[in-house]
């Protein structure tokens, strides 16, 4: 059986950088090693609809020992809509990408 990714609403204000950090566990709550990790980080109009911006490990996604950070900086948003959509995915060393969380992202 096929986990559900987990959802949670993002918020931003439209003229000040996005950051928010995960804390990633296993199911036993123990740390996930993130050495290796690949982050992608999509923001979309609504869900499956075009994308408004993209950040991975090169632009916006940094892992730290066990969490990853995603950064946006407020030019971004000059075109936005008030309400979107993201999904954020991760791949560790030696796995699939996967979907480990989406929901609305909402600007202020």
């Amino acid at each position: 059986m096929a986990v559900p990714t987990l959802e949670a609403k993002l918020y931003a204000i439209r003229d000040c950088v996005f950051s928010e950090t995960i804390t990633l566990q296993n199911d036993d709550t123990t740390p996930v090693n993130t050495s290796g990790a690949q982050g992608l980080f999509v923001i979309r109009s609504f869900p499956g609809g075009p994308v408004l911006f993209e950040a991975d490990n090169t632009d916006g996604v940094s892992f730290g020992t066990s969490n990853l950070t995603v950064t946006i900086q407020p030019t971004v948003f000059a075109t936005f809509p008030r309400y979107a959509h993201y999904d954020l995915f991760i791949q560790l060393s030696g796995d699939v990408k996967k979907k480990i969380l989406r929901g609305q992202f909402e600007l202020e």
